[in-house]
């Protein structure tokens, strides 16, 4: 092998490598695979409430009379669901984070205006 051959071999298996040892290290099996959230998880209230957010967040990112520029719907819904979703476990261990303590403010002004 040449030493450009070893350098790209390298190169190219070692982010696949790192990427199995920061699984592993993350408490999870080598090969498992994320789970990617939906919202077909939530009830339909829950739904058109975090369609309603997912709205507002990405607004500058909609609506555009150029339709390759927009989000489409079904990443606008991923990216809202995720945090939501996650809550629980990051504010078990990070209760401090300001994620946490803003999803926790934000909780709080949605069920005083429910």
């Amino acid at each position: 092998m040449t030493a450009t051959s070893k350098a790209f071999a390298y190169v190219f298996n070692t982010t696949t490598e790192d990427r199995k040892v920061s699984k592993v290290l993350s408490n999870w099996r080598s090969n498992d695979q994320p789970k990617i959230p939906f919202l077909k998880e939530f009830d339909l209230v829950s739904k058109a409430r975090i369609r309603q957010v997912g709205c507002k967040l990405f607004a500058s990112s909609i609506g555009f009379e150029d339709k390759s520029l927009n989000i489409e719907g079904h990443v606008i819904d991923l990216l809202t669901t995720t945090p939501i979703q996650r809550f629980q476990a990051v504010n078990d261990r990070y209760l401090m984070s300001s994620y946490a303590s803003r999803m926790r403010t934000y909780s709080l002004l949605i069920s005083r205006t429910s």
